[in-house]
């Protein structure tokens, strides 16, 4: 059976080995970006949180409880943000109609429990690349975040991989789409005390001659 100071050792050189490569591949990255480059400023957050995550995988892997493996698994985000989006996307088209809610009129409102650091991904993912016709804002309470473009949301679900057309054939009656535009924005909620999401669509209706019935 290992002894206590053989596990020390090995989970000390662990560390050590693991450090020192991830400090000398961050001096010659530095090197080849030069200083003007903007993702030099960048760069040592990024291998700070490299090193958090080398730590923790370290202690996963020292432990001999299994519990204690499970409390420091690593697990990628961005998988349930994009689960998460899609899952918008089927519940917003399926909800689509002919006719306004008694509630909400024509808006669609939904409501999700939502961890933050899945909502911060998602966040970001929605201002990746271009903040075109996006606005965020901030309270201690919420986080507010709207589009004023359809062609800016038809993106999002478009880099998501899912359908990104928002509306709904209704045979022999017309269409239902969704409608987005400064008046009115295709819009997230998060409640932080809550850790829950609102995603609000306003949407209408045309007849087959494509004359609104709204």
């Amino acid at each position: 059976m290992e002894s206590s100071r053989s596990r020390n050792m090995r989970d000390s050189n662990l560390r050590e080995f693991l450090h020192v490569n991830l400090d000398k591949t961050k001096g010659k990255y530095l090197r080849s970006l030069g200083i003007g480059n903007p993702k030099y400023v960048e760069t040592p957050k990024m291998f700070e949180n490299l090193a958090k995550i080398a730590n923790s995988l370290c202690k996963g892997v020292d432990s001999d409880d299994d519990f204690e493996k499970l409390k420091h698994r690593v697990v990628p985000v961005h998988p349930f943000a994009v689960r998460e989006i899609s899952v918008w996307n089927a519940q917003i088209r399926k909800r689509l109609r002919r006719k306004a809610y008694v509630k909400t009129g024509w808006k669609i409102v939904l409501v999700r429990d939502l961890p933050m650091k899945i909502y911060e991904h998602i966040e970001c993912l929605c201002t990746a690349n271009t903040r075109y016709a996006t606005n965020v804002s901030r309270t201690s309470k919420e986080d507010i975040v709207q589009f004023t473009d359809i062609r800016k949301v038809n993106y999002i679900f478009k880099q998501v991989g899912v359908d990104d057309s928002l509306k709904k054939a209704i045979s022999n009656v017309g269409t239902a789409k969704v409608i987005v535009c400064a008046e009115k924005p295709f819009k997230l909620v998060y409640l932080k005390s809550k850790e829950q999401l609102k995603v609000i669509a306003h949407f209408g209706f045309w007849n087959v001659h494509r004359v609104a019935q709204f």
